[in-house]
């Protein structure tokens, strides 16, 4: 199976962000683990991979394998905004992901997905 490599956002934009960031919160504020790519992400390809639904199994084991980065509260939020949907919350995966595959097929997560021009191959 071949890796894909995702450029998460030009270096200018990531700029950016963490300008808008700081401008907006300043350095001392709270900070939020974000995966990356999206755990939302990683699923949605297993899941396709698979050709079945995920079983609570793989998505928790998907959710301790993904790699995920501190980034200040703000920036993670504009992150989610110009992405265009927000990730699976990562205390709570199993539920929101069980939420999320009932109200969406893997095609139009896919689509929205696919929009913010993100794709993994997931953790291996």
């Amino acid at each position: 199976m071949r890796e894909e490599i995702v450029e998460l956002a030009p270096s200018v934009a990531a700029a950016e962000l963490a300008n808008e960031s700081e401008a907006m919160h300043g350095r001392d504020e709270d900070v939020a683990i974000v995966p990356i790519p999206a755990l939302l992400v990683v699923l949605v390809d297993k899941e396709k991979e698979k050709g079945s639904p995920l079983t609570r199994r793989e998505v928790e084991s998907l959710r301790k394998q993904v790699r995920c980065m501190a980034l200040p509260r703000s920036l993670a939020l504009a992150l989610q905004s110009r992405r265009g949907y927000a990730d699976v919350d990562l205390d709570k995966c199993w539920e929101d992901w069980c939420a999320r595959r009932a109200s969406l097929s893997v095609a139009q997560l896919r689509s929205r997905i696919g929009a913010s021009g993100a794709r993994c191959a997931g953790p291996r």
